[in-house]
């Protein structure tokens, strides 16, 4: 879709809105209109929404203002007391279909709906950081996705069964493997895994594609490839999906009791549809081994294309809090996070928000940096007390240089 205008998001959201009219709760219960912001790195623009901030102005109830830090990622913040869905424009392509990014504003609503029935499965982020990449958790994790997988297409209600007996087997045991890190998973199901059901069903809505192979679309991510344990956060969404398309041939108008619960979905799952564990052996690694080297060669990569970054290496020292990232892609090797997109931080005196690639060193505790690292174009500038900085701007700090690096300590 075209989006070089601003006509084109307007008339986008036009379009948007007049289909969101017809009935959101052929895909979720009680799931209500909520208003919609489309945003790319200088404008947002906002539909649907009540009290818009006062810098917006109001173009055919279309009201635009300028981007600030509030519009980061896709996901539903609360602006101005109003839950609204958000999403960036940036990843839209003159390829990327209506049906697409529809489907993708009706996930970011549904999160708005999570957030207003106050649901407390949100997922702890940064336990991930700390996500044990076991020999025995990731086999039994690649089995029981491939028995998920073919659960959902099984059309023999017993071999259906059984495969479920064996997903479940395999989780459980998993369970005893990694512990509270399960939560992980289980929390990322619950939220995104039904979010991206609600997005299947509202693709399948818009769509002439056959349901069959949309539904296989959404849920491939099942597979195990090589990017499985580098992508762990979103191979759990297809999962998730999974379990929903489970209940929904299992037990019928299961949303609104699920949606009351404090349930995880998985849990959820296990208590309606009760199969018995099938007990799988075990007795090959050969495809984990290759996995976990093939995802240890990927993330020395990664680290060393940033490192070797052309421009004027800057680095913060400080005692920096995480604020925010995108955890969709961020890279974690012991204690250093590679984040590819942003991280939000603050600091005792200010927050700051870098919308480029940078590498954190965590603290003691899990939220802590110790150490920021980045790269500019140009060199920092010394005022006096403050310093002014390529996408960090004018702060008040002390600055060393050797070489091309630049050291800031932000406590000074």
């Amino acid at each position: 879709m075209r989006l070089y205008e601003d006509k084109d998001v307007i008339d986008l959201l036009y379009k948007l809105d007049e289909k969101i009219n017809e009935n959101l709760n052929i895909y979720w219960p009680n799931f209500n209109k909520l208003p919609i912001a489309l945003y790319n790195n200088k404008k947002v623009f906002l539909i649907n929404h009540k009290n818009p901030p006062k810098s917006f102005t109001n173009e055919n109830n279309v009201f635009i203002g300028p981007w600030d830090s509030r519009f980061t990622g896709n996901t539903a913040i609360s602006l101005n007391n109003y839950i609204t869905g958000i999403l960036n424009i940036t990843i839209i392509t003159p390829l990327t279909s209506f049906e697409k990014i529809y489907s993708l504003v009706i996930h970011e609503l549904f999160h708005g709906v999570q957030i207003i029935n106050k649901d407390k499965r949100f997922v702890q982020e940064m336990i991930y950081i700390q996500y044990p990449i076991l020999r025995d958790n990731i086999e039994l994790r690649n089995r029981e996705r491939e028995y998920l997988l073919r659960s959902v297409f099984e059309k023999d209600g017993q071999i259906q069964k059984q495969l479920i007996g064996m997903f479940k087997f395999c989780r459980e045991k998993r369970k005893k493997y990694i512990g509270e890190y399960i939560n992980y998973e289980l929390a990322v199901e619950s939220i995104e895994g039904t979010a991206t059901y609600v997005e299947y069903k509202a693709f399948s809505d818009v769509s002439c594609l056959s349901d069959e192979y949309i539904l296989s679309k959404f849920i491939q991510k099942l597979e195990v490839d090589n990017t499985i344990l580098s992508n762990l956060r979103i191979s759990c969404y297809s999962s998730g999906a999974a379990l929903c398309i489970l209940l929904d041939d299992l037990c019928p108008n299961w949303k609104g009791e699920y949606t009351k619960s404090s349930l995880y979905l998985y849990d959820f799952f296990i208590n309606k549809v009760r199969s018995k564990e099938i007990v799988v052996k075990i007795d090959d690694y050969s495809c984990t081994k290759y996995l976990i080297k093939k995802d240890g060669e990927y993330k020395q990569k990664e680290f060393e294309k940033f490192n070797n970054k052309d421009g004027f290496k800057i680095i913060l020292k400080g005692n920096m809090v995480l604020e925010g990232t995108d955890p969709i892609n961020i890279i974690v090797s012991d204690n250093m996070i590679l984040h590819k997109h942003f991280i939000k931080f603050i600091t005792s005196r200010h927050q700051f928000i870098l919308k480029v690639p940078v590498l954190s060193r965590k603290g003691e505790k899990i939220y802590n940096i110790t150490q920021i690292e980045f790269f500019v174009h140009t060199e920092p500038v010394q005022k006096e007390d403050n310093i002014l900085v390529e996408y960090l701007g004018d702060v008040r700090a002390k600055m060393m240089r050797y070489g091309e690096n630049f050291y800031i300590d932000l406590e000074e």
